[in-house]
């Protein structure tokens, strides 16, 4: 039905969920653009947001070969605080879990990575490859 309403333009998305559809897949086309770089699958384009003198939030792209150091330190913050954001995500579904649903032994999740990162690299550096990290971004 929803097909048949959309070829037959009897419903379209209004202008903001349009920008709102392209501007996810602008960012999603800047975020899975990688180059390899000894083994490593680098992320080309990297972004950071800022707040226009209206309010708005602008979110700013550039090359990882021409950004400043302070755009990266920015992005890689931007980033990395995302990721804790998910962590803690986790963490609360675990505590859910652990205290309202599990009727068993509590599961439990370690949130330190530097041995997932340590046998990446192994993997990258030996020749092995990355085959059983599949899900790296």
């Amino acid at each position: 039905m929803a097909l048949w309403a959309i070829q037959n333009k009897l419903w379209a998305p209004t202008v903001k969920s349009q920008i709102a559809l392209l501007r996810g897949e602008i960012s999603e086309a800047m975020q899975t653009a990688r180059r390899e770089y000894k083994g490593l699958k680098v992320r080309q384009y990297h972004c950071v947001q800022r707040k226009l003198e209206d309010g708005a939030i602008q979110t700013v792209w550039s090359h990882i070969d021409v950004a400043t150091p302070e755009f990266m330190e920015n992005s890689f913050g931007r980033r990395r605080t995302a990721e804790a954001n998910r962590c803690y995500q986790l963490h609360s579904d675990i505590i859910y879990w652990n205290e309202v649903k599990n009727p068993g032994r509590p599961v439990d999740m370690l949130f330190d990575f530097r041995d997932d990162i340590k046998d990446r690299d192994h993997a990258r550096e030996s020749g092995e490859g990355l085959n059983d990290f599949q899900d790296l971004d």
